[in-house]
């Protein structure tokens, strides 16, 4: 089914920004419905109204306990990180929580040789995610039904963006390695774009282009950081710096014409893939979008 034209009455290009050799373009969709009582992790972790924790004593690597404490349904996105408890994760999928309720939700452990005892506490936040690549080959695997390769895979993406940018973690932590690299700094201390106000973007110079788009401004800005971080491990070493506004448009087409197929939710969401060769996913509550990528 096509998905787009029932959500977005337009999408705006902004002017490029660029970060490195990221050529990024800044991306007003307008939403044709809103998702109501509607937060990020971010906002009600700061707020003390979110605890993530281990299952048990024992753990299970691909799966957190999220307690979600407060009036609002919590929005956890794709690839977002989790730190401490045993082990470093991130969110194998975005997910929708309600109010006052738990749920088990999906994880892979982005810290390989850590294992602490016991509960060791609750997860806290992080200004990383997980890289475009890693985060287009989860995708596909799950896609494909192939969910039992991604830790594989996850893993195997850490240890390459640590060779990329000559970093090293004794616990394989891919936060570690990420805030280590010299290259990712210097990048983001030249970044004067943290004000920037959009819910979205279409990103070249990582790989293969993409776009990510947020249900409102400020869930965006919360996540730029960690994305930005994200998108720099993947960074081409050279660009010629000609994106235009036209490319971004060209991708912003493809998306508006794309099909997708329903997926299994995680919590109250209702979840999307897209079909073909695409590997987007998309998440909205009550017909209205909150979360969305799509590899061009």
């Amino acid at each position: 089914m096509q998905l787009c034209t029932e959500l977005f009455s337009d999408f705006k290009v902004e002017d490029k920004i660029s970060i490195g050799n990221l050529e990024l373009f800044p991306i007003n969709a307008s939403l044709l419905r809103q998702p109501e009582n509607t937060k990020s992790l971010p906002e009600l972790m700061a707020d003390g109204t979110v605890i993530i924790t281990e299952m048990s004593e024992s753990g299970d690597v691909e799966l957190a306990h999220v307690r979600n404490l407060s009036d609002f349904y919590l929005f956890i996105a794709d690839g977002e990180s989790l730190v401490g408890a045993k082990q470093n994760r991130i969110a194998q999928k975005s997910a929708i929580i309600p109010p006052h309720s738990s749920i088990e939700l999906p994880v892979n452990c982005v810290e390989r040789s850590r294992w602490s005892s016991g509960m060791q506490g609750s997860f806290g936040k992080s200004d990383f995610a997980l890289p475009p690549s890693a985060r287009e080959r989860k995708s596909s695997l799950l896609k494909n039904r192939m969910s039992s390769r991604i830790q594989a895979s996850v893993w195997s993406s850490v240890d390459e963006i640590a060779a990329k940018h000559d970093t090293f973690s004794s616990t394989g932590d891919l936060d570690e390695i990420l805030h280590s690299s010299p290259q990712i700094a210097k990048s983001l201390d030249a970044d004067e774009t943290e004000t920037i106000d959009c819910n979205g973007f279409v990103v070249f110079g990582a790989g293969r282009p993409f776009v990510e788009l947020f249900f409102d401004q400020t869930v965006c800005k919360l996540h730029q950081a960690a994305s930005k971080r994200a998108w720099l491990a993947d960074v081409n070493n050279t660009t010629d710096g000609s994106k235009t506004k036209q490319d971004a448009t060209t991708i912003l087409e493809k998306l508006a014409l794309s099909k997708w197929s329903t997926e299994e939710p995680v919590g109250c969401e209702t979840a999307f893939s897209s079909e073909e060769r695409n590997n987007g996913r998309l998440i909205m509550k009550d017909d209205a979008f909150v979360h969305g990528y799509f590899y061009s």
